[in-house]
């Protein structure tokens, strides 16, 4: 309800227009509109003036900064290249590196470290120990960056050890001729401190970034701020100019700046100063402030009624038009949901808290044979998986504890009796706070999880087939050697005994050259199967050594143990009774060496191995079909712990 006496008063003053005659209303508004434009025409003027003179202010300024900057990287590389060469004609790589470090101590203030890279991205060399050989540092934009163009390139700024350093790489080329990409990383605070050698205005904006790359360095810092995105920014605005400059609000601080962009040096660097346009303000008001008196004081009255007038049109005007464009944009979006959600190839649903279902898109059927009108309306948990069904009540209660959206993966029962894995991304439909439903997007990667696992299935196959002997069916050589590592390790640990028997088939030669070599084959099958069953234990590994030579590994067996299972291994292949015409015995035997350590964590087990090679050797010295064992005194194994 407007209020009486300002509809009064303005009822008045509408008469009193109404009532004034056409030419002085005409005049009048020709001597306002002098008085407006005139005043306006000196106030710009005067405003472009001041512009003008802070803008040269600023690409000077942009220009010294970028230049500096140009020549600081160019020193710094000059600096490196010598280090380099000085390192590379020093005797030796210990005494290379220690040049390298020195050198680095000496410009400790300009150069952090220095790091080699191959062309996956993986660390070959670092004179820092936050980097360390081997680690995978593909992702760092400097390095994609030179893999790309194969130039010099400057990277995002990087928080190492507290501290932010920028990557600079370029291609280098190895000994070998393969590609390697050299990174130096330069203390950011010492290019800040070139940047603003020359900038004493703290209010002042300093930015450096590389052109379609990240920014650099921003004086007064903003954390958190996103350097590529800010970067890719700035050059999208400078454009094909080599300078712009404009008045903008910053889209990380909202400060209004009046700003110049400028491109500058060999390494594609830009510079952004800026000045908040507060303090062009400060410089101009004064002398607009004496015009706009003069002409304020002549146009009071009127700009008074024409602004009542003009707030109330606009108020109304406005309204009217938010009205209209709210409806139109609802509707349009609207639409668009629609034409997505209705011919889009993943399926869409739409799910209440209570699990009933709300909406269905088409693609539903083609998917999973279920029409829309079939599901809307019901409770459709019956069709997820009972395994998958806790999953989804669970990644239902995250979403309404606030998170933003979940992908996750389950099945769903497809109408023809199979299961269907599908990819879902979920998000939680609120209505002024309060969790209303679920909204569901989904697609079928039943084809991608069965591939996985054909993938998997293959990948353990071929592992299975990489440690197994294939004439025997045994561990080979290389499965032994990884199981004794790990044995060794184990056992020095606990502090228990390690033994090892190394075996052979005694006269195997004559045997060949008697039976052949596929009479040969089938003893060595033969010797495996039975060795293997006379072992009970799952921690005994019997493998194949080489040719006609076999190894058991005992795991916490001391050497009577060992000498005892040697005995077996020796009696179990002489009871085969399998001929051997070429044998003194008459019939296949075999000759043990035994070998007992206890572990310790700096020693090797190669000694092992050499001390039961020896006492097989030892056996077969001895006249064969024999077990060859050290000493059982215990005070001796003492010692050796």
């Amino acid at each position: 309800m407007e209020h009486p006496r300002f509809a009064s008063w303005f009822r008045g003053i509408q008469a009193r227009f109404a009532a004034l005659p056409r030419q002085l209303t005409v005049l009048s508004l020709a001597v306002m509109v002098g008085i407006v434009a005139s005043t306006c025409y000196l106030l710009e003027q005067d405003w472009l003036q001041v512009r003008r003179g802070d803008e040269q202010i600023l690409w000077n300024q942009a220009l010294t900064a970028t230049n500096k900057i140009d020549d600081a990287i160019d020193g710094v590389q000059i600096k490196v290249d010598g280090i380099i060469t000085a390192s590379s004609v020093a005797s030796g790589q210990a005494r290379a590196r220690a040049q390298m470090a020195d050198a680095l101590r000496i410009e400790g203030d300009e150069i952090a470290a220095l790091m080699g890279m191959d062309a996956t991205g993986h660390v070959v060399a670092s004179t820092s120990p936050h980097f360390k050989p081997g680690e995978d540092l593909s992702n760092l934009d400097a390095f994609q960056s030179v893999i790309r163009t194969g130039s010099v390139s400057l990277g995002a700024p990087v928080t190492i050890g507290g501290e932010q350093w920028l990557p600079l790489a370029r291609p280098l080329r190895a000994a070998d001729g393969s590609k390697l990409v050299g990174t130096m990383w330069l203390r950011l605070s010492y290019l800040e401190k070139i940047a603003l050698a020359s900038h004493t205005e703290p209010r002042n904006l300093v930015v450096i970034f590389e052109l379609g790359g990240p920014q650099i360095t921003r004086t007064p810092n903003r954390p958190g701020s996103d350097a590529v995105a800010i970067g890719h920014s700035l050059t999208a605005t400078l454009g094909s100019a080599d300078s712009v400059s404009s008045i903008t609000v910053s889209k990380v601080d909202q400060v209004d700046r009046l700003s110049v962009l400028m491109r500058a040096g060999q390494f594609s660097l830009a510079a952004l100063v800026a000045v908040p346009v507060s303090a062009l303000w400060q410089s101009w008001w004064p002398q607009a402030i004496g015009i706009i008196g003069m002409a304020g004081a002549l146009l009071a009255i009127m700009i008074i009624f024409h602004f009542v007038l003009a707030t109330e049109l606009t108020r109304r005007q406005k309204a009217e038009r938010g009205s209209a464009a709210l409806a139109e944009e609802a509707n349009r979006f609207a639409d668009q949901y629609r034409l997505l959600a209705e011919h889009s190839s993943d399926v869409v649903v739409r799910l209440g808290i209570d699990g009933v279902c709300r909406y269905a898109s088409p693609a539903m059927e083609s998917m999973l044979g279920w029409t829309p009108e079939e599901l809307v309306g019901h409770d459709i948990s019956h069709l997820i998986h009972p395994d998958d069904l806790g999953l989804l009540e669970r990644n239902a209660q995250v979403l309404i504890e606030g998170a933003g959206e979940i992908r996750t993966h389950f099945r769903h029962l497809h109408r023809d009796g199979r299961y269907l894995s599908l990819e879902c991304n979920m998000q939680l439909v609120a209505r002024d706070g309060v969790p209303e439903s679920f909204v569901s997007s989904m697609r079928d990667i039943s084809d991608r999880v069965e591939a996985e696992q054909k993938l998997a299935e293959a990948a353990a196959e071929m592992a299975r087939l990489a440690a197994t002997d294939q004439l025997t069916g045994l561990a080979n050589r290389r499965r032994f050697n990884e199981e004794l590592q790990r044995e060794w390790r184990r056992t020095a640990r606990e502090e228990l005994p390690l033994s090892v028997l190394l075996f052979d088939v005694d006269f195997f030669k004559s045997y060949n050259d008697t039976y052949g070599h596929q009479g040969g084959d089938v003893v060595l099958k033969a010797v495996a199967a039975a060795v293997t069953a006379a072992l009970h234990r799952p921690s005994d590994l019997v493998a194949r050594w080489g040719g006609e030579e076999f190894v058991v590994l005992l795991p916490a067996t001391d050497v009577d143990g060992a000498i005892g299972v040697a005995e077996i291994v020796r009696a179990t292949i002489e009871a085969l009774q399998i001929p051997h015409c070429g044998s003194t015995f008459g019939y296949l035997s075999v000759s043990v060496g035994v070998a007992t350590s206890y572990p310790c964590r700096n020693q090797s087990p190669e000694p092992l191995i050499a001390e039961a090679d020896a006492n097989l050797y030892l056996a077969k010295g001895q006249g064969r079909n024999r077990v060859g064992a050290p000493p059982t005194n215990p005070m001796i194994w003492a010692g050796m712990r």
